[in-house]
């Protein structure tokens, strides 16, 4: 296999209290990265609305980059005034700060740990000596589609173990919140090759036509081959299968500087001026495999990435205080979890690492859902009414 070399981008940003991290110099500060940034979230914005012909719920992002948004079939008479987005949201007592929408099946996760107890957890889990990302992934059935038994390589400390998400379990809740959207580069790609894939069911589930290539099934999907990421579903409206039957919609956008802060302000910009308000989660960067080439150890080793976690999690505090249901932007902590697993050339994971990514994704988000829910902030358009 081609080796693949990360790339020799150092991870650098402001310290959350200088004077260039202060909100006061916001707009000097982003200058036109946050004009360009705002752009890609409008145009998204715009073209989920015309997918699903709907009013828009609540906005989760999870960045370097993955958002997702929340829209269901149309009432508009119903409440089109009170969920546009602007500036000056409806009183407090018409509507909670997040709104989604129904679910066929029930919370998986939520009431036995909150989202904030759930992060922590994830941030000092560690992997089993046994643990299978310890290892490189070998395929069960190579001639199968279907997804392979699937078990966490790590226990969760202070936080009982995830849910195991199925496909109609993913495809229920996802649909909850209507759609998701992916910016960032091959880690963000590798999630979102990994989402698709337990939403379908299929190990390649990830590609424009399922079946068309039998070696970018599964694990063939991460190891960033390029005649795989050419059949990347990349738009779930560009696949004649739909996706979760269509109730979804799934895009991801190629970004070649994720790991940068001018995909911060934007969308905590955007929590602020919109209602129903933004669920925002930045995906942190992953630990460097054991192998990575000492060439790039100054630059991406453990110690930079490290650093560069703690110092965006401090400038996320700042900027962006209170809870998820507020519209506060959280943080997805993957370095324990992938600390000590096996990587294929020293920056990026295959099929396992990917999945558990995915599991846990989808677990903070049932919580979210739950904690939204028991505001009263859940939204059935079809059948209009608000449920407590």
């Amino acid at each position: 296999m081609e080796e693949r070399r990360p790339s020799h981008t150092a991870f650098t940003l402001p310290d959350p209290g200088s004077r260039e991290a202060s909100p006061k110099r916001t707009r000097e500060s982003w200058g036109g990265d946050h004009a360009v940034a705002s752009s890609w979230l409008s145009s998204f914005l715009r073209r989920l609305l015309k997918v699903h012909r709907a009013a828009l719920f609540t906005f989760v992002a999870i960045t370097a980059f993955l958002l997702v948004a929340t829209s269901h079939p149309p009432t508009r008479h119903l409440l089109a005034h009170q969920l546009h987005s602007s500036s000056s949201p409806p009183p407090a007592h018409l509507l909670p700060a997040t709104l989604v929408g129904p679910r066929k099946t029930p919370n998986q996760y939520y009431g036995k740990c909150s989202s904030d107890a759930f992060l922590t957890s994830v941030r000092n889990a560690v992997i089993a000596p046994d643990g299978a990302s310890r290892r490189e992934y070998e395929t069960p059935d190579a001639t199968s589609v279907n997804l392979p038994a699937f078990n966490f390589s790590f226990t969760l400390p202070g936080c009982p173990q995830p849910h195991i998400f199925t496909s109609e379990e993913a495809c229920d809740l996802i649909s909850s919140f209507g759609g998701i959207f992916m910016r960032g580069d091959s880690f963000v790609r590798h999630v979102h090759n990994a989402l698709l894939m337990i939403l379908r069911g299929r190990t390649d589930g990830a590609m424009i036509e399922q079946g068309h290539n039998s070696r970018c099934r599964g694990d063939g999907m991460f190891d960033d081959r390029r005649e795989c990421r050419s059949y990347l579903l990349e738009d779930s409206q560009d696949s004649n299968e739909p996706l979760c039957d269509g109730d979804i919609y799934a895009f991801y956008l190629r970004a070649s500087m994720a790991h940068s802060v001018k995909f911060i302000q934007p969308v905590i910009d955007l929590a602020a001026r919109s209602y129903p308000g933004v669920l925002s989660i930045w995906s942190g960067l992953h630990a460097p495999g054991s192998n990575l080439g000492e060439e790039y150890v100054e630059s991406q080793g453990r110690e930079v990435v490290l650093t560069y976690n703690e110092k965006v999690q401090r400038l996320i505090n700042f900027r962006s205080p209170g809870s998820l249901q507020d519209g506060a932007m959280k943080v997805l902590p993957w370095f324990n979890i992938t600390s000590g697993a096996y990587s294929y050339d020293g920056t990026h994971y295959g099929f396992q690492v990917n999945q558990e990514k995915v599991q846990l994704l989808l677990n903070f988000l049932d919580i979210a859902w739950g904690e939204i829910a028991s505001r009263g902030g859940v939204v059935d358009l079809q059948r209009g009414y608000l449920t407590g």
